[in-house]
Order: structure tokens, then C-alpha cells, then sequence
């Protein structure tokens, strides 16, 4: 099933088409301006595979709630994604994500004085959805919803998560020891960075429990030059499983 900037007469139809389709597989849902869906609740005994893309402008309008409750749910793909809340109910044991999913962090964390403000539990409840996948591949943007969260609130574990693929392109590379931290039982890492990191931040950074203990494969992908090595060695030195290190450039 294919739905694309559909205008939808009624709030539960989106909702009741995907729960009335016994034997769907497959769905992809691409949201558009005014297309009267205020939310994407999924709800199958049968989807293997869902993707979720938004055309709206993040600074006209926001993008649709979002609602998974698919016990067999091998694969999610969410591109380019600001809604309000996203609930991750139930999905398959070894379910992978590919995730971009951003909240208005401003507006969320504006209320400091408050030790756990109402937007950021809507946060929280996106991160253990999230932390129910087998494999993750998330974005920078991501990322950094995730390294605000962790200053006013607590990370959940990513017990089930034991490989990522993490992009920092255009991005920091002080969002990521706060998210591996909570990945205890991460196997394989994939980096992305579009620059090298200077040797302070490198050097200043923490090293997460997972790349003491359980990291066996790391692939880092970054442009081609000498000081790539700095990162080399802050994971040889510190991972003490590692096993394979592939170096590419971008």
C-alpha cells in the first residue's frame, strides 16, 4: 500500500484501512500539506515493512503523530520527520530502523526549572521505542534530540541494539558518547563524519561503556587525511573487543 498527500474525510480512516488489510506487508506513507491527518496510527499483525517521509515544511506546520503497533514489523525507514509524538508500541525481536525523527528541542527544554517537563516525556517515549530495534541507522538531527534530552533526563538502555550505523555530517561529535553509553551490547558501529574531529575533543570525550566491552567491528567513514588516525587510535586504544577497524573516505 502506497499513500501519498491523500486528504482523508474522517480522523480514525487512515487507521482503520491499515487494520482493516489482514494480509498487508508492505506500507509507505508520505505526508503533504494539508492533508488532514493529525495521526499515523499503525496497527497490522502483518506489516514486515513500514516507511514514513514527510513533504510538509517544518516551519509551516508540524507532521502528523505517530502510532506503531506491529508485532512483526521487520523494517522501518522514517525520513525527514517533526511531529509531536512518536510512540513505538510493539515491533518484531530483530527489527532494524532507519531513523530521522526531530522535535523542537527549543520549545521542549525552554522550561528548565521543571525536572521533568511534559515535553520531554514525549521524548522519552520515543527513545524506548527506539531502543526496541536490532539495528538503528540515525541521523545527525536525531542525534542531537537525543544529547538534549540527556541533559535534563535519563537515557533508557539499548539492550536489544547491537548495531549502528550513526551519521554526524554537519553535526557534533559531543552528541554521541551520551547515546553509546546506553548501547551496552553494541557489535558493530558505522561513523559518519564529514569532518576530522580536533584532538581535544577526542581526548575530552568519554569513553561509553560499549566501546569498552562488547565492540568487535568498527567502520569509520571520514574525509582523507592524516589526522584520521587520532580517531583510529581513541578506538584502539579504548575498545578492548575490537577486532576489525574498515576506513573509507567520503
Amino acid at each position: 500500500m502506497y499513500l501519498e498527500g491523500v486528504k482523508f474525510d474522517g480522523l480514525a480512516v487512515l487507521e482503520k484501512l491499515i487494520s482493516s488489510s489482514p494480509v498487508l506487508e508492505d506500507l509507505t506513507v508520505i505526508t503533504y500539506p494539508m492533508d488532514y491527518v493529525e495521526v499515523i496510527c499503525v496497527r497490522s499483525q502483518s506489516l514486515k515493512s513500514f516507511g514514513l517521509e514527510s513533504q510538509r515544511n517544518p516551519e509551516e506546520e508540524q507532521d502528523p503523530d505517530v502510532v506503531i503497533d506491529a508485532p512483526r514489523l521487520e523494517y522501518m525507514s522514517v525520513s525527514d520527520y517533526r511531529p509531536e509524538r512518536f510512540v513505538i508500541r510493539k515491533i518484531g525481536p530483530y527489527a532494524k530502523v532507519d531513523v530521522d525523527v526531530m522535535f523542537d528541542v527549543d520549545v521542549m527544554f525552554d522550561d528548565s526549572d521543571l525536572d521533568d517537563p511534559l515535553e520531554a516525556k514525549k521524548i522519552r517515549k520515543f527513545l524506548f521505542g527506539i531502543s526496541k530495534f536490532h539495528e538503528v541507522a540515525i541521523s545527525a538531527g536525531t542525534l542531537e534530540v537525543i544529547h538534549e534530552y540527556s541533559q535534563v533526563g535519563k537515557l533508557p538502555k539499548f539492550l536489544n541494539l547491537t548495531r549502528l550505523d550513526a551519521s554526524l555530517v554537519k553535526s557534533s561529535w559531543e552528541y554521541l558518547p551520551a547515546f553509546l553509553g546506553c548501547c551496552t551490547n553494541l557489535y558493530s558501529l558505522i561513523l559518519e563524519l564529514d569532518r576530522i574531529l580536533e584532538r581535544e575533543e577526542i581526548e575530552l570525550s568519554p569513553v561509553p561503556q560499549c566501546v569498552l566491552s562488547s565492540l568487535h567491528s568498527l567502520q569509520l567513514k571520514t574525509p582523507q587525511t592524516v589526522s584520521k588516525m587520532m580517531l583510529v587510535s581513541y578506538f584502539r586504544n579504548n575498545c578492548k573487543a575490537l577486532r576489525k577497524i574498515l576506513l573509507s573516505g567520503l
